[in-house]
């Protein structure tokens, strides 16, 4: 973990974690007034004492400074694990956080929070108000800390009075994960309500229109306890009063629907990674709605990810009514393989499969498919049994197989449609294997990666949606008889997958073991239909995949100039926040995004500069398949004439 300070013209400070940033010396008042106040305020009603403390992160001291503000505080226990953010704390934030770490009420426990909380919970203290200032999870092992397991173990923390204050995720940018967080609370033994604020750095670097936070007690919290402004500490920068602290609960109505959609987790689950990846986009009328209004019933909560159901439900149910036997028609079986979509939008994009079926020989080839089988096959008490059936004849076949593409496709449309299930399901379990080689970005475009990324420290941006163009010879003859799938249109926003370079076609080599192919989908039905015909055929698709591609071209370039206009227009404004999207954003950071997007537009356009010159390989492709097919069949023929009598 590397970590900077980046100061600004203005004589502000940024932190910066890993290239995330942590706080914006110009708003973290916003924030960490946000995360404090309400919860104190609310403690401060309640026990009217002395209140015991405990901080979960928060190692910059910002936090203790929020609290320090109050003469209600006896104790604080602050862990955080980063000894160097401590001394930062100490040295370049001193002014900044008041000498927070030095106050005599605080002791500091340099530990990981998981290990410091089994051992309180050993000791059996308890705590009137506890602050969790942690990282928004990017993988598994992080993603513990929203878990039901983490949350019931503070809870047993809690005085039955105490009130706990949570960092959360946007709630405006990634609806699932948020109320993935707040079931997640609630089934800990929790009553909880969500609030938010929005703060302009967080902004300015896309991780959305707002931030997150989540108050909790072991009592019901009502709306009439913050009512007085007696519990409001001084001096305050952002929360003025009850009212404004009041306002911080209401949200656009439509948001809440997504509480009884997503799942609270168990440790060990990722399936908020899943809903950070998968953010859902949604429209607001306008109306709003108080989270203190709101109170989540058990029973709306659905069902808790264990993690140890590698596949969601819906995708297991589909796969355990697929006809996967020897019998089945290959091409249903691709089509109701593709139907699965739906039921994935939120694991799987569907532009992913989408370019593996226009063009999969260039999708595989960065992808380590012996690995991810291996990884699958690993996991096979979990899958359904056709689906392990069907992984292991592939892996034998591609233990046969020499790293050819083009002789893997060769094999038939069955084995392409397997190969469709590997992709889906390893994409949804093993995301970085799928993404992770060759020219397949590990991180796309589009406006939803922004809002997936979430706040540094608080947040690594873990947005892995890519976006995708179409890829060399993409609309050749591999389906001639099938589905469409090549009728859609590359947008600027989308990401090239890279440089295509000039691709070599090789035929399978003499030593390979391959049995007679099926070449369903891939060669003409008849092997004795005229070649010069289907020749013909396939030239007039190779024009057409090619004016195709030249229509891509011209949509990009119309879409670059409407952004060398925004380009201007932000350059010229006077304004410190300009509109971008559906958000505002700081000018300077506009620009820069602006830019980046007309540079992978150029990008663009000259990949597809090569893919059009590449167009007519698909003619040469074709015509080393018919050359294999011909190959094997006299091979095959030899080997059944020398076959014992």
């Amino acid at each position: 973990m590397s970590s900077s300070l980046e100061p600004g013209e203005d004589g502000s400070i940024a932190l910066y974690i890993d290239n995330d940033l942590q706080f914006d010396s110009k708003d973290e008042h916003i924030y960490h007034e946000g995360l404090v106040l309400p919860a104190l305020a609310l403690a401060s009603q309640r026990i009217q004492a002395q209140l015991n403390v405990l901080i979960i992160g928060g190692g910059d001291g910002l936090v203790a400074r929020e609290l320090f503000k109050s003469k209600q505080i006896n104790k604080v226990d602050l862990v955080d694990y980063d000894p160097e953010i401590l001394n930062y704390a100490r040295d370049n934030f001193a002014d900044i956080n008041k000498s927070s770490l030095s106050d005599p009420r605080l002791s500091i426990h340099i530990e990981d929070a998981w290990n410091f909380i089994d051992k309180a919970l050993e000791s059996n203290p308890h705590y009137d108000l506890i602050i969790s200032d942690l990282t928004v999870p990017d993988d598994a092992e992080s993603a513990r800390f929203h878990s039901i397991d983490w949350y019931a173990k503070l809870s047993s923390l809690l005085s039955p009075s105490g009130v706990l204050s949570i960092n959360g995720v946007s709630a405006l940018a990634t609806p699932e994960a948020f109320w993935s967080v707040c079931n997640s609370i609630s089934k800990g033994n929790l009553h909880v309500r969500p609030y938010h604020v929005q703060i302009p750095s967080f902004t300015a670097k896309g991780f959305g229109a707002d931030w997150g936070f989540f108050i909790a007690s072991k009592q019901p919290i009502l709306s009439q306890e913050f009512e007085t402004t007696s519990s409001l500490v001084e001096p305050r920068n952002f929360i003025k009063d009850i009212a404004q602290l009041l306002e911080l609960f209401v949200f656009p109505k439509e948001i809440f629907a997504y509480q009884s959609k997503s799942a609270p987790a168990q440790a060990g689950s990722s399936i908020l990674i899943h809903y950070f990846n998968s953010a859902s986009s949604y429209t607001t009328s306008g109306n709003t709605f108080s989270s203190l209004s709101f109170n989540i019933d058990i029973n709306s909560i659905p069902e808790s990810d264990t993690g140890k159901n590698i596949l969601p439900p819906s995708l297991s149910s589909a796969l355990a009514q697929m006809n996967l036997s020897d019998d089945a028609d290959s091409q249903l079986l691709l089509e109701d393989m593709l139907k699965l979509m739906p039921a994935l939008q939120s694991q799987c994009p569907p532009e992913l499969i989408e370019e593996f079926v226009q063009n999969p020989t260039s999708f595989l080839e960065g992808i380590d498919l012996q690995d991810l089988v291996a990884k699958l096959l690993k996991r096979a008490k979990e899958l359904p049994a056709q689906l392990v059936t069907e992984l292991e004849l592939l892996r034998d076949k591609l233990q046969e197989w020499a790293g050819d593409h083009l002789s893997l496709m060769a094999l038939g449309q069955r084995v392409i449609t397997i190969l469709t299930l590997v992709i889906i399901v390893g994409n949804v379990l093993y995301p970085d294997s799928v993404y992770g080689k060759g020219e397949h970005p590990a991180a796309g475009a589009g406006h939803h990666n922004a809002a997936a990324g979430n706040r540094g420290n608080r947040g690594n941006n873990v947005g892995r949606r890519g976006g995708y163009v179409n890829g060399a010879w993409v609309n050749g003859p591999y389906w001639n008889r099938g589905v469409n799938y090549t009728n859609r249109k590359t947008t600027i926003i989308k990401q090239a997958p890279g440089s295509s370079g000039t691709r070599t076609l090789k035929q399978p080599g003499p030593s390979k073991t391959f049995s007679k192919p099926n070449t369903s989908g891939f060669l003409p039905d008849d092997i004795n239909t005229n070649k010069s015909s289907y020749l013909s055929i396939l030239e007039r698709n190779v024009e057409a995949t090619k004016n195709r591609l030249l229509q891509n071209q011209k949509d990009i370039l119309a879409q670059k100039e409407i952004l060398e206009q925004e380009l201007q227009e932000y350059k010229s404004s006077p304004d410190v926040l300009v509109n971008f999207g559906i958000h505002k954003i700081e000018r300077t950071e506009a620009i820069r995004r602006t830019q980046l997007t007309i540079q992978k537009a150029n990008n663009q356009i000259a990949a597809l500069d090569k893919e059009i010159l590449q167009t007519p390989l698909a003619i040469d492709l074709a015509k080393i398949a018919f050359a294999n097919f011909q190959s094997l069949e006299d091979s095959g023929d030899k080997d059944s004439n020398n076959e014992p009598s």
